[in-house]
């Protein structure tokens, strides 16, 4: 007999599983895959298909829950045999491959334990509105920080376009230039 998460399943329940509804075979199933059975020997021996399995999951709320315990129940005892293989077989490279199997299936079944997932986000707030302000009086007084600028040479507005392009597209944006007035000049 084996008691799990509330369900008691007796070698008769798995005799009479044809008489069972599919919440019933789902919690006799999830009552063995806490203690390590595949779900796929457990729906062969239950007589249930995988697509009734995940709809009782999912459409009874306690079942659900009780698959999800059993997903983290899962991942402790396969954490715990890890331990084992690594104290007890005595070939190192089956050993490995044995544990590596059993830690990555722990990290899918049970990530916020064993999951190897970084948490990048950053919980701070930065305030930019003395930046923005600050900005926004430099842009507004755009003519009177030249007073503070003690060597400088000004260079006329035709000495810049007194080296002509040759493109038509060019030529048309410096005459355009030429008539805009000098946003600079008061």
């Amino acid at each position: 007999m084996l008691i799990a998460l509330g369900y008691c399943v007796s070698n008769d329940v798995v005799r009479q599983s044809h008489h069972m509804n599919n919440l019933e075979k789902a919690a006799a199933v999830i009552a063995e895959y806490a203690h390590g059975e595949r779900l796929t020997d457990l729906f062969s021996k239950y007589d249930i298909s995988a697509s009734r399995f995940h709809h009782a999951i999912t459409s009874d709320a306690t079942i659900g829950a009780d698959y999800v315990r059993a997903r983290e129940i899962r991942a402790d005892v396969l954490a715990d045999e890890v331990t084992h293989i690594a104290d007890t077989d005595p070939d190192p490279q089956r050993a490995k491959n044995r544990m590596q199997a059993r830690q990555w299936i722990t990290s899918k079944l049970y990530p916020r334990t064993y999951g190897e997932r970084l948490d990048v986000n950053v919980a701070q707030t930065v305030d930019i509105s003395g930046a923005i302000s600050d900005a926004r009086r430099r842009a507004l007084r755009h003519g009177r920080d030249t007073e503070q600028i003690e060597d400088a040479q000004v260079i006329e507005r035709a000495a810049l376009t007194a080296v002509r392009t040759t493109d038509g597209l060019s030529v048309a944006l410096d005459k355009a230039a030429e008539k805009m007035p000098n946003p600079f000049e008061d």
